[in-house]
């Protein structure tokens, strides 16, 4: 247990500005020291070169005021913003902006592309390891109360690959032990997760 706690305190020392700057220096999505965390650094840049300056603004606007702008208590309950349309919509070039955007704002907490060419990575126990793991650098005292469970209680949700067990063990157990994230200055802030999802058949 001392050992797996050394070594997550390792990982929140790195923390979400660590991978800003990374990110910053290299262009690299990969979160350093997480086997579960896969690296979408050539999806995004793929994605993020269609796009077409001055387009999707009223869109970008619209995540920026739910997201981000103070219109309550960070506590709230209605911060989910769901974009769907057809294939070739647009859809992923705009996922792409918007975590080239918020990972600059250190906002962003977790991230995740699903893939025609690689469908292991879109099954929901890819998904939710990959932002776990992401979450496990990014939000302080993560990492401590998700291990908290024991690794019985992570191992069977694993093998059971019921979403809603996994939704509980990975992100509502854990997340409800920890502060919310804060800024530089020790103020509470948001962080942002974003998954692109394919397009249903």
């Amino acid at each position: 247990a001392s050992s797996v706690t050394k070594v997550n305190h390792f990982r929140i020392k790195m923390s979400y500005r660590q991978l800003k700057l990374l990110y910053l220096k290299t262009g690299s999505l990969k979160v350093p020291n997480q086997q579960n965390c896969i690296d979408h650094s050539d999806t995004f840049r793929r994605n993020k070169s269609y796009y077409q300056p001055n387009t999707r603004g009223w869109f970008l606007d619209e995540v920026e005021i739910r997201m981000c702008q103070d219109k309550g208590k960070l506590d709230e309950k209605e911060r989910v913003l769901w974009m769907s349309g057809n294939a070739g919509m647009g859809k992923s070039v705009i996922t792409a902006i918007l975590l080239d955007k918020y990972i600059k704002r250190d906002m962003l907490g977790a991230w995740h592309f699903c893939t025609h060419t690689n469908p292991s990575q879109n099954t929901v126990l890819a998904i939710i390891l990959s932002l776990s793991g992401m979450l496990e650098v990014t939000i302080p005292g993560y990492a401590k109360a998700l291990h908290s469970q024991g690794d019985a209680v992570l191992q069977e949700a694993k093998l059971k690959e019921d979403p809603i067990e996994l939704f509980k063990v990975f992100f509502l157990t854990p997340l409800s032990q920890v502060d919310p994230p804060k800024d530089i200055n020790g103020n509470p802030k948001r962080l942002i997760l974003i998954c692109c999802n394919l397009h249903p058949p």
